[in-house]
């Protein structure tokens, strides 16, 4: 009599982890702009990325390895079959570890079918997201011991990032959001491809990232995507373009995450009617941006939001408080800096003494 075959348990649809959002279980609203920095959870998703980068740049090799990043960009896929194993290897063991819902779930729709055959079956037949089926495939690779299973468990796994030219953008973008629609990926792949042009300026940079629905969440991914394509230095050999090209991408969306939290402090202090933290931060890239600032260009686009006198002094004092914080990247250079804080200086002075009975200075 032949061995009973078993089949999968019904399939659980599995989406992403419950978003955790800045500011979310306190009153930030009144502690005014802070040091321009990313929310932690950014930060961690980066630092060994760019703690990588920093030793080899302090090892003198300046000439490593952001080829990958740009290869990505202009779609070129080549010699990447063990870049991808290995970073969804790293993947599905930090999933395991942590006990991550998501992966526990697909284990217990899956871990019973010792038939390989059988197993591959019913994947299949589940409909899975094609990064759900790769995580599922390099988890269950990692519970065996050396042998035929596990090779053809990998085996397997190989062949599935071998069908996907967007593997990171896939499958980290599959665990932050749950549904890819082919909308959602699109969205993602032009993002990742915005970080990578060198020739654009930091505002023109935060000036495209400001018109993005759900970036922060979309940012997350791709500075996941970019420490995926760093996480590859330690090992290869040189490849020509500069490391720190890269570490700029990465620095780039991190700028961009700090000052997006910064701006939505700004604007909750002002209170009602509320303000958007969008407004806050076009006002800011908008004024970052002009080839020489003056308090007269401040003036009128205060008065054009129609704050009323004096939430139009705080929102000036407030940005010129997170000018002072903001990273060397948003400026050309420090002198550009000192030209736009004294501009904003001499707005807050000219407005600060102004007579009440002339108009309202600000709208």
């Amino acid at each position: 009599m032949s061995p009973k075959v078993q089949g999968a348990k019904p399939v659980i649809p599995t989406g992403p982890a419950p978003a955790i959002l800045p500011g979310q279980g306190g009153d930030t609203a009144s502690r005014g702009p802070q040091q321009v920095s990313p929310a932690r959870s950014a930060m961690d998703l980066a630092a060994r990325a760019l703690n990588a980068s920093r030793r080899l740049h302090e090892a003198g090799l300046n000439n490593v390895h952001s080829s990958k990043l740009h290869a990505l960009l202009r779609g070129d896929r080549r010699n990447d079959a063990l870049l991808a194993r290995a970073f969804v290897g790293k993947l599905a063991k930090s999933l395991l570890a942590n006990k991550d819902p998501r992966i526990e779930q697909l284990l217990q729709q899956f871990g019973d079918i010792d038939d390989v055959d059988s197993l591959f079956a019913a994947i299949e037949r589940s409909e899975l997201h094609p990064a759900a089926m790769a995580l599922l495939l390099a988890a269950m690779a990692q519970q065996h011991r050396p042998g035929r299973k596990r090779s053809r468990l990998e085996e397997a796994l190989e062949r599935r990032l071998g069908a996907s030219g967007d593997w990171e953008l896939a499958m980290l973008g599959w665990l932050e959001f749950g549904a890819m629609t082919p909308e959602l990926m699109s969205q993602l792949k032009s993002l990742y491809q915005r970080a990578g042009v060198v020739q654009q300026g930091m505002a023109a940079f935060l000036d495209q990232l400001a018109g993005i629905g759900e970036r922060r969440r979309k940012v997350k991914v791709l500075i996941r995507a970019l420490g995926a394509e760093l996480s590859g230095i330690e090992d290869d050999a040189a490849e020509g373009i500069k490391l720190v090209a890269v570490v700029r991408d990465l620095k780039r969306l991190l700028v961009f995450l700090g000052c997006e939290e910064q701006c939505g402090r700004i604007a909750r202090a002002l209170g009602e009617p509320p303000v958007e933290p969008d407004t806050v931060l076009r006002l800011l890239i908008r004024m970052v941006d002009q080839p020489w600032l003056y308090h007269d260009w401040i003036r009128g686009e205060i008065e054009g939001m129609q704050l009323g006198r004096e939430r139009g002094f705080k929102l000036a004092r407030d940005i010129t408080r997170l000018t002072k914080l903001l990273p060397e990247p948003c400026f050309r250079d420090d002198d550009h800096r000192q030209q736009v804080l004294a501009a904003l200086n001499e707005f807050n002075d000219r407005a600060e003494n102004a007579d009440p009975a002339e108009g309202d200075a600000t709208g």
